[in-house]
């Protein structure tokens, strides 16, 4: 059996990481459409910038990554992000009343498909988020998770969850996390229960055809939250 160790994520480790992350959702559907747009897209170079901002907000992100002790090769990583753990002060200033346009509705909306697939995921995680990060209340999120897929199976994706899971045990916290359709069986091991989805007709979003000719079909995210086990005192 691999041996594997749990470790901070450093800012080196950000190419790796993010390759991680390209290779574990080549089989995605979803991923696969967004990849036929217009502008093709490219997870393995968005999550640079993302790994970026995490691990420079370290009072509000953890990233860390398992190292497969034989090899030293990084097996896979996850980014815990928290809410309400410390008062944020809040600013407020002064913010001139918007100019009045004639802008319809239909204006606003993107003509690229993979845009409007887009900005209705992106609407649909916000609204979520709200409902599951109130304010002031202890809140543990993953804002991701990645396997290497040579390294799948093997006790990783469990490692990198159960380190926030602890957390919020000891915390009294919620835990929350966005799952794709192959991470959903997984989260729902570790005590996570869906809460809420999206469910999408990739095919109306469709560029182009799967390059098997068939057609896309529906996903579906789940919104997955754990509560907090305390143990008997």
């Amino acid at each position: 059996m691999p041996s594997f160790t749990i470790e901070p994520a450093v800012l080196d480790d950000i190419p790796a990481l993010a390759s991680i992350a390209g290779s574990s959702l080549q089989s995605d559907r979803h991923t696969q459409m967004k990849m036929k747009g217009a502008k093709p897209y490219n997870h393995e170079e968005g999550m640079k910038g993302a790994l970026t901002h995490w691990m420079n907000r370290p009072a509000k992100c953890t990233v860390l990554k398992v190292v497969d002790v034989e090899s030293g090769v990084i097996a896979g990583w996850v980014c815990w992000a928290m809410s309400g753990y410390e008062a944020e002060p809040v600013v407020v200033t002064a913010v001139p009343a918007p100019e009045e346009t004639k802008q319809t509705e239909e204006a606003a909306v993107p003509e690229d498909p993979i845009e409007r697939l887009e900005a209705m995921t992106n609407a649909d995680m916000n609204n979520w988020y709200t409902k599951l990060t109130p304010p002031q209340k202890k809140v543990r999120y993953i804002a991701s998770i990645c396997v290497d897929p040579k390294f799948q199976s093997k006790g990783v994706g469990s490692m990198l969850i159960t380190w926030g899971t602890s957390k919020a045990d000891t915390e009294r916290a919620t835990a929350w996390v966005h799952a794709s359709e192959a991470g959903k069986g997984m989260f729902a091991k570790m005590g996570f229960e869906p809460v809420g989805t999206l469910d999408m007709d990739l095919d109306l979003y469709s560029p182009a055809p799967a390059d098997d000719g068939k057609k896309w079909g529906r996903y579906v995210f789940t919104y997955m939250q754990r509560q907090p086990r305390v143990a008997n005192e």
